[in-house]
């Protein structure tokens, strides 16, 4: 659950996170 505020706090992140 964690992870997924990261990612919208760091879009940059969260696009990485979808390519995988």
């Amino acid at each position: 659950m964690k992870q997924n505020a990261i990612i919208m706090h760091r879009p940059h992140l969260g696009v990485g996170d979808k390519k995988k």
